[in-house]
């Protein structure tokens, strides 16, 4: 969740909807191991809408950055079968 929070931080958004974002993920996730495949493409197209909105080249590395750990990782995001199996959950647990 620390990479997607960061990554909705650098598109500028409100605090108040990346906490609804966020919030919406955190179940999403729970419930779906497919929701991490829909939140990368949500990300990966709210990134290209957003490249017109100038920001600075190490915003843009970060983002980069965060997109790519997701794409490699999102085997170990897959929490609902991981809970349904009755192993932790979180960055620690599951993610390396």
């Amino acid at each position: 969740m620390e990479r997607l929070a960061e990554t909705l931080k650098l598109f500028r958004l409100i605090e108040q909807e990346r906490a609804r974002q966020l919030a919406k993920w955190r179940v999403q996730l729970d419930e779906d191991d497919d929701a991490i495949d829909m939140i990368f493409r949500w990300l990966v197209r709210e990134n290209r809408k957003r490249e017109a909105v100038p920001r600075s080249r190490a915003d843009h590395e970060l983002i980069q950055s965060h997109l790519t750990y997701i794409r490699n990782n999102k085997e170990h995001m897959r929490y609902a079968s991981a809970r349904k199996r009755g192993i932790p959950t979180g960055s620690g647990a599951t993610e390396g």
